[in-house]
């Protein structure tokens, strides 16, 4: 994950609170080649090195030790703890906690990066029976980004899926208006959105404003085959607010079968993947796989 994890050292190493009764597991070793488990129970020698660290932040201001070990007592507390340590490099949780918990204990303890204004999500989604993925974004965090917000999420998305899977992006920007056949205030800010992107990064592949279905079947449009006369479609979609986002994401796996384990916070110092709450261990061992391809 060069995006999204420290690649200072290998193997990577990944803390899940939700789920550390099961790791490790033998009978998993095919998904854990360049992958090292790190288990909260391992680092409790480290606790008063956490507790100092976690004692400087802003959130614990005059707490007595007393209540800095036990919030620690809680995993994902601790493992929080891990990766602002340098012990660990990326987190996985959702399933056990709920997103606004894993979200501000990201925050608090992991922090934000010096640039960062918001945290936000890309949800990656695979395609049944097939090699074919998409990113949805921002369909858990924001629930009306701004005309920078929108350009931001875009540039995250686009880079979160081209080093997850290894293809170039192609943004498309969904609204409920293509080119001008809708005029409302939303669109405008679809459209400002999408120009902004366009000038500050040329090199993105990136259409909108568009309906959604309008933007899947770019690739029957002549203007977008490539030289070698063979058609693309977009793989990453900016919805104009998490409504619009969440909805459409529940819907592509709840009807179309699309496999979706979770979302990744961007704008953390260290990444968090985000579960869903249906989510098994097993679903949690092929994203880790596909993390490290």
């Amino acid at each position: 994950m060069k995006e999204t994890a420290n690649n200072s050292h290998l193997p990577l190493r990944i803390v899940i609170p939700d789920f550390e009764e099961l790791i490790p597991n033998d009978t998993l070793s095919e998904y854990i080649q360049d992958i090292e488990f790190r288990i909260s129970s391992d680092y409790q020698w480290k606790l008063p090195e956490y507790i100092e660290s976690i004692s400087r932040k802003n959130f614990t201001k005059n707490w007595p030790v007393e209540l800095l070990e036990n919030y620690l007592e809680e995993p994902l507390n601790f493992c929080a703890a891990m990766i602002d340590g340098g012990d660990a490099d990326l987190m996985i949780s959702g399933y056990k906690n709920s997103l606004d918990k894993v979200t501000q204990t990201g925050i608090r303890i992991i922090g934000m990066k010096p640039k960062s204004k918001w945290v936000y999500s890309s949800s990656l989604l695979k395609a049944p029976d097939s090699d074919t993925y998409f990113t949805f974004a921002d369909c858990t965090l924001i629930p009306e980004p701004s005309v920078d917000q929108l350009v931001r999420i875009a540039l995250q998305s686009a880079l979160f899926h081209k080093n997850i899977i290894g293809i170039d992006p192609f943004i498309a920007f969904i609204s409920f208006s293509t080119k001008g056949s809708f005029k409302h205030y939303r669109v405008d800010r679809i459209v400002e959105a999408l120009k902004k992107f366009k000038n500050k990064y040329p090199d993105i592949l990136v259409e909108g404003e568009l309906m959604f279905d309008d933007a899947l079947f770019l690739d029957c449009s002549e203007e977008y085959k490539t030289e070698s006369n063979s058609a693309f479609t977009p793989n990453v979609f900016i919805f104009p607010n998490m409504d619009g986002g969440n909805i459409a994401l529940k819907i592509t796996r709840t009807l179309a079968g699309f496999d979706h384990v979770g979302s990744l916070i961007h704008g953390l110092n260290y990444p968090i993947w985000i579960l869903d709450n249906y989510t098994s261990f097993s679903d949690v061992m092929k994203l880790i796989k596909r993390i490290k391809n």
